[in-house]
């Protein structure tokens, strides 16, 4: 939870917000973490709000292997030159 508490302290310190993707519990989370500004324009809590991407995770990770795959075969059918 190191990154998840780092993240707190950046948007508390830079008001500005910040997403997070944090492997928990055999399953990957997207976290967005929010700076609440109060009426003096103090930055005093942080809103978050996580969401489970572990499938879309899983996917796109098989997609990313997929592609280069066909990107090795294609390369296979290029010459070799040597200069």
């Amino acid at each position: 939870m190191k990154g998840l508490s780092e993240g707190f302290t950046r948007v508390l310190e830079e008001r500005e917000p910040e997403i997070i993707e944090m492997e928990m519990f055999s399953q990957v989370f997207e976290i967005r973490l929010t700076p609440v500004i109060s009426s003096t324009g103090e930055a005093n809590a942080v809103a978050f709000f996580a969401v489970d991407i572990t499938d879309q995770k899983k996917e796109m990770l098989e997609q990313l292997r997929n592609s280069e795959r066909r990107f090795r075969e294609l390369a296979d059918f290029i010459p070799h030159y040597s200069l």
